[in-house]
């Protein structure tokens, strides 16, 4: 703690005493504080599930669309990777849906969300 001036601050700096009993809360306010912490750890428990699903599916729609075995590939990316069947008709679908969006204004994409391309 750092030293202050002044008769009532003992030479120390209270706001940053983390062992002032005065800044503690009451019995009442800690059974609060109890619930709202697991209540929040409930939410950022379904955030992290939230989240390690999202992951997965993007890995599994990678795995999907493009491959290594040019067999299995209708057309090269790079000299590694080629597009599967799934992975070509998954862009060409958003390509057309960015496309239609952007000629006119509908309910049920994101021209209306203020999102353009």
């Amino acid at each position: 703690m750092r030293p202050v001036r002044g008769a009532l601050t003992e030479g120390f700096d209270h706001m940053a005493d983390y062992d002032n009993q005065v800044l503690r809360p009451r019995s009442a306010d800690q059974a609060i504080d109890q619930g709202l912490k697991a209540y929040m750890l409930g939410i950022y428990n379904y955030m992290m599930l939230g989240l390690a699903t999202t992951g997965l599916v993007g890995w599994a729609v990678f795995r999907l669309a493009f491959t290594t075995d040019p067999a299995a590939g209708v057309g090269q990316v790079n000299s590694v990777y080629y597009v599967t069947q799934f992975g070509h008709n998954a862009f060409r679908a958003a390509d057309r849906l960015s496309r239609s969006c952007s000629r006119h204004s509908c309910s049920r994409c994101s021209c209306r969300s203020g999102l353009r391309r």
